[in-house]
């Protein structure tokens, strides 16, 4: 199986490349601000996008890359009509890019909230709590399905990556024609908050954190944990996030990335997002 993973400035982490690689999953990187044609993209089996490009100015070079990753877009459109396989991972980066995230999720049947999902019940903070208290909730409630195989909990990150709606695993909205396969417990949430702590609950019932549909003669999915958790730097152990301090990459407070999405959950109960990214 080959897997174009479509980034910007970020590159594919390379534990996990050779992981899926020994399984037979091969993931070729590229830049989504570079022109892709339809016959490009059917030589995969998989495109994953999960990466936000600043293009909002009026800058010469953010129009370029607007009007190019529009056409893609609509390459990616046509890819899925005739079969292909499309994951997608919002990047929320505020509010306005939770508008964006809903404009390329719109003709599958989706919106991205500018929401947080969370679960204060069954909750995981690693010690000693790392900067604003950023951590993860966790769920079992996993739906029967081949792209569940293997997966029985998932440990899902909880922080508020920046003031401004910025979130690691936001909510969102889905027609009928949407499977659920995870979901947060009875106690999940959708919340805000512009302070990185001092939660507001907006919607107080359980929400949805991985599905998948079929589209025309294609299939999509929708994992909503933060890129940064699963294909750019899911291993990363405190140490690695270097000069930014502890939880933070740049201006992002990621908490504790540390494989625990991946696979550590909090070190008892175990976390199976690989499992689940290779169903997806």
């Amino acid at each position: 199986v080959h897997v174009l993973v479509l980034g910007h400035k970020l590159q594919v982490d390379p534990r996990l490349k050779t992981e899926l690689a020994e399984k037979g999953i091969h993931l070729h990187r590229r830049d989504i601000t570079e022109p892709l044609s339809l016959e490009m993209l059917k030589q995969f089996q998989v495109v994953f996008v999960g990466e936000a490009v600043p293009v909002g100015s009026t800058l010469p070079s953010h129009v370029a890359k607007a009007k190019t990753l529009e056409e893609n877009y609509r390459n990616i459109d046509k890819y899925v009509d005739v079969g292909g396989g499309f994951l997608y991972t919002p990047d929320v980066g505020g509010y306005g890019g939770a508008m964006k995230c809903s404009e390329i999720m719109k003709r599958y049947g989706a919106k991205i909230l500018p929401l947080q999902i969370r679960d204060d019940e069954h909750r995981y903070v690693p010690q000693p709590p790392p900067k604003r208290d950023a951590g993860y909730s966790w769920t079992d409630k996993i739906s029967k399905h081949p792209a569940t195989t293997g997966v029985k909990t998932i440990f899902y990150p909880t922080p508020q990556h920046r003031w401004d709606d910025f979130y690691s695993t936001p909510a969102v909205e889905l027609n009928s024609d949407w499977t659920q396969l995870v979901g947060t417990m009875e106690s999940g949430t959708a919340s805000w908050t512009s302070t990185y702590v001092d939660w507001i609950v907006i919607k107080d019932e359980p929400q949805t954190i991985a599905a998948v549909r079929d589209y025309e003669k294609g299939r999509v999915g929708l994992l909503n944990v933060n890129s940064f958790y699963t294909f750019w730097h899911p291993y990363w152990e405190p140490k690695d996030h270097g000069k930014y301090g502890r939880a933070q990459i740049k201006e992002r407070t990621t908490g504790d990335i540390d494989g625990i999405f991946m696979e550590k959950g909090d070190g008892t109960r175990k976390s199976q997002g690989r499992e689940l990214l290779i169903g997806m």
